[in-house]
């Protein structure tokens, strides 16, 4: 699993991408895909530049973890527009030396609604019951994921249950009829959802 440290690198020395565009000649484009870990590659001449701009190694600027993770929302039944507690999966698939190990987490959401019952603010909390033994082997893999993987599993995530509620909002919409509410009324943000990762879950901190 390999993640490119550009944006924490830009955040330390308090670098905006359009100095570093304009300085080095890298496309906005090109910067932004590695800031945000969308991009598919990097080109050696680019990251030979990123290198002496910023006065870092390859190392630094990537961070590799010998196995992959990927995390998903699994959502049975979509998001009700009440003020209850809705459940969903976290499925996590960890790729080992070409072995693969699956956990399911089941996670629950706590939603803030309005008087009409469209969903303003969403808290997440992954895992309300996995046991002993799976929460020992799910937290191996995790305490050697650097911390900056975190935002990344989160985004993905968040976004995910994002896409559920504003659907859920939609179709509230739709039964009430569009007199109710207008679009900033029940168009949700990323900001809005908070996300609580269980205990036993702890990533590997820079100098450990």
């Amino acid at each position: 699993m390999l993640r490119c440290n550009l944006n924490v690198l830009l955040s330390e020395r308090n670098v905006k991408i359009t100095r570093v565009s304009r300085d080095t000649g890298i496309s906005r484009t090109t910067l932004t895909a590695l800031c945000y870990n969308h991009g598919q590659g990097i080109q050696f001449d680019t990251l030979n530049t990123l290198c002496c701009y910023l006065s870092v190694t390859p190392e630094q600027i990537f961070t590799f973890v010998p196995f992959n993770v990927e995390l998903k929302a699994e959502f049975e039944n979509g998001l009700s527009n009440d003020d209850v507690v809705d459940f969903f999966d976290v499925d996590i698939c960890v790729m080992d030396k070409n072995k693969l190990r699956e956990f399911r987490l089941l996670s629950s959401i706590g939603k803030k609604v309005d008087r009409n019952n469209f969903i303003e603010s969403i808290e997440l909390w992954l895992d309300v019951e996995s046991s002993a033994s799976e929460q020992e082997a799910i937290a191996k893999y995790f305490v050697q994921i650097p911390l900056t993987f975190k935002s990344d599993f989160e985004r993905t995530i968040t976004n995910q249950v994002l896409e559920q509620a504003q659907s859920a909002n939609e179709h509230h919409l739709y039964r009430l009829g569009y007199e109710f509410a207008t679009e900033e009324s029940y168009s949700l943000d990323i900001e809005d959802i908070s996300l609580h990762w269980p205990d036993y879950i702890k990533f590997k901190k820079v100098g450990d």
